[in-house]
């Protein structure tokens, strides 16, 4: 054998040996070569062992456990299954039941903070005076600053009858002010109501299939019958999804009653759940939903089976594409797993699942994805007007592009072109139309990038769906 071979080989001996790797003593062999015999409990149980007995890094039984679990679930390549901490797992089952202890806001991460949207109506938040727009920054004393929405709102709720103190800043001013607040049982009502053309249409968002869905939605359909309305838009834009049995309901209370909703599969049976006689329906109604790319699951439940009975027009852009149904199980841990156990189609067998969901009117929507990331780009902090040049300069023109106020290429250079698309905004917005990006129209600009009606833009999907509605007898 070659010196310089030998001395590699000595070499990395010996930095395996310093390194903990070692060479196999024959006991060692010997076990490995056991390790065939070992069931699946005792190998795992082995390599735990070693792991904690030689591994740099000091971890816990639980640590290694929890890794484990959270292994065998990304085995299977799922992207909708997996192991849930116990932290995460209760708060995964009040988000989709709807109920839980908690102050009552609505609130999202704007501009680096956890802020208020709007307290949710009578409830303890709203009774404390908390406003749209306050900044949460501590949480019983402790700063939150630069923590996630989950992170926060994981503080915030707790048991109903417990105290917790919430430090709001409320621009433009900087002191912090505190709020002593009992936490209640909070219900998040998915139903949003409105009436448009002089109260006979009538409009229902859904925005979630929460344990309350049906029963806020039934209460809708109820008063639409008092009011006389025949015609309906059910908006089911930007609905995730949630409980399997809510979305059967809802399409029930569109359908006449044992027709199939919706065809699973699972690995080794298939199963057909049918509409439910329900109190209250909108049988006879002229019906549209609205749809878009945030349409998911339970959503495209209802859609799907609507439109193959055609008892609705769907109107908007294609639906997400999630047609697998998921069974949270909990654990003794108090963790639990979130498994996919069936795909659905719907009631003409069509697949949903990577596909889609068709709309039969296309409206596309606005691109909210590339409206904000210009928003970023152009929150540079200072006020732009003709003549000037940067990247924030671009971003203002990518977004008022997206949102529709300038068909000119992005080229950085606040030129006429500019200036007329800016105050075309300002003009739609409410806001003085003086072509100049100012503190006023900037969080204009920035609202809209995130909910353009709000920010006093059009909008299409709705107005088709009025459109369509006002021209049926």
């Amino acid at each position: 054998m070659p010196r310089r071979l030998v001395s590699l080989l000595l070499i990395t001996a010996i930095a395996l040996s310093f390194l903990g790797v070692g060479l196999a003593s024959p006991h060692q062999v010997r076990a490995e070569a056991a390790t065939h015999d070992l069931s699946s409990t005792e190998l795992l149980t082995m390599v735990m062992s070693y792991i904690r007995a030689n591994s740099l890094k000091d971890v816990s039984v639980s640590e290694l456990v929890e890794g484990a679990l959270k292994g065998m679930v990304a085995t299977l390549g799922d992207p909708h299954s997996e192991y849930i901490t116990a932290k995460d797992y209760q708060a995964a089952r009040e988000d989709i039941s709807g109920t839980f202890g908690g102050i009552g806001v609505t609130i999202e991460l704007r501009d680096g903070y956890v802020t208020v949207v709007s307290p949710i109506p009578n409830t303890p938040a709203e009774k404390a005076g908390i406003l749209p727009g306050d900044q949460i920054v501590e949480v019983d004393g402790k700063s939150v600053v630069g923590q996630g929405l989950d992170q926060v709102s994981s503080q915030v709720r707790g048991q109903p009858g417990t105290k917790v103190t919430i430090g709001v800043r409320r621009p433009p001013r900087s002191e912090i002010i505190p709020f002593v607040i009992v936490r209640g049982l909070i219900e998040v009502n998915p139903v949003q109501v409105k009436y448009f053309a002089g109260d006979t249409i009538g409009y229902i968002a859904l925005s979630q299939f929460n344990e309350h869905a049906t029963q806020k939605l039934q209460v809708a359909l109820q008063a639409f019958a008092i009011k006389r309305v025949h015609k309906v838009i059910l908006d089911l834009r930007g609905n995730p999804g949630g409980y399997l049995s809510e979305a059967i309901s809802v399409a029930s209370s569109f359908l006449p009653p044992d027709v199939p909703v919706v065809r699973l599969t699972g690995r080794d049976d298939q199963e057909v759940l049918s509409s439910q006689r329900m109190s209250q329906t909108a049988l006879g109604d002229r019906v549209v939903v609205l749809v878009d790319k945030g349409s998911a699951s339970a959503s495209e439940i209802v859609a799907g089976a609507l439109q193959d009975y055609a008892v609705a027009t769907l109107v908007g852009d294609k639906t997400y594409g999630k047609g697998t149904v998921q069974n949270i199980t909990g654990l003794p841990t108090g963790g639990g797993i979130r498994l996919t156990v069936a795909e659905y189609f719907s009631p003409l067998g069509r697949k949903i699942d990577g596909t889609g969901v068709q709309p039969d009117v296309l409206v596309a929507s606005y691109d909210l994805a590339t409206a904000q990331e210009a928003a970023l780009q152009m929150n540079a902090g200072r006020k732009l007007g003709r003549g000037d040049v940067g990247l924030d300069v671009l971003g203002l023109q990518r977004l008022l592009r997206v949102l529709g106020f300038d068909e000119k290429d992005a080229d950085g250079v606040f030129g006429p072109s500019t200036g007329s698309a800016l105050a075309a905004f300002q003009k739609a917005a409410g806001l003085k139309a003086t072509g100049i990006l100012d503190d006023d129209t900037s969080a204009k600009l920035n609202l809209a990038a995130r909910l353009p009606e709000s920010a006093g833009l059009p909008d299409h999907q709705l107005d088709k769906a009025l459109e369509l509605l006002n021209q049926m007898p």
